[in-house]
């Protein structure tokens, strides 16, 4: 004996049959064709096939359980105007995309100044910065190599949720200089000092716009500042290799 679902399914293509018959022959010959007895069995598993498809849709959906939820939590049924939502993600797109634009030309702006404005002498002989490669992090014993290294600044870095929970310091950016390029070149190393102002606009977008993430300076000489200070680029020896 077939389930209540087989049961359904032969009952409806049986029907189906009776109907394409039914319909070629014509919807004015119908009675012609179709004896007394055929139409009430016709009636009937129609009645049957549309009780039991919605005893299944009941079943399946669990929709008198959902209007029970709904009615206990007083919720109801809202109908939205789809073109008024559509509208509101595209603005509100806009709007975060208006935002990262602007910290973008704060940078740009600030670059150009601090570029123009340089003056070498004003730096001090012992400069030291952050490098994303060759500073120390504290309390990391593993990377102990430059600790001693007069020209890199040691790094304290703390787990962050905002930066998928990496180590991050929030107060500088960090230098990354790919090996086949010399640091100590004096346009080089001109553009790590002159490039360490735009802390100061990293900081202030960040806490503008906490929606930013990791924010970046490229330079045409090869040079990179990346805010906030981390860790990342000792994590992938292929960036220090040519």
């Amino acid at each position: 004996m077939g389930t209540p679902a087989n049961l359904i399914i032969q009952g409806a293509l049986a029907i189906a049959l009776l109907l394409v018959t039914a319909l070629q022959v014509g919807v004015a010959d119908t009675d012609a064709f179709f004896s007394l007895r055929q139409r009430e069995n016709i009636k009937f598993w129609a009645d049957e096939l549309g009780d039991e498809l919605w005893y299944l849709g009941q079943s399946i959906t669990k929709a008198t359980d959902m209007k029970a939820r709904y009615k206990k939590l007083h919720l109801r049924v809202q109908e939205k105007d789809g073109e008024a939502i559509l509208k509101e993600i595209v603005d509100n797109v806009q709007r975060m995309l208006d935002r990262k634009m602007d910290a973008v030309r704060c940078i740009v702006i600030a670059a150009e100044d601090a570029a123009e404005s340089f003056n070498r002498t004003n730096v001090p002989e012992n400069y030291t910065f952050y490098s994303a490669k060759d500073s120390y992090i504290a309390g990391d014993t593993e990377q102990s190599e430059n600790l001693d290294n007069s020209t890199y600044t040691p790094m304290e870095l703390y787990t962050d949720s905002h930066f998928y929970n990496i180590p991050v310091n929030l107060n500088y950016s960090i230098v990354h200089v790919p090996t086949n390029i010399y640091y100590e070149d004096d346009p080089v190393y001109d553009t790590i000092k002159w490039s360490e102002s735009l802390d100061d606009v990293f900081i202030q977008n960040y806490y503008s716009d906490p929606a930013l993430s990791f924010q970046y300076f490229g330079s045409s000489l090869g040079i990179m500042r990346s805010y906030p200070g981390s860790g990342t680029f000792k994590q992938q020896p292929a960036l220090r290799t040519l």
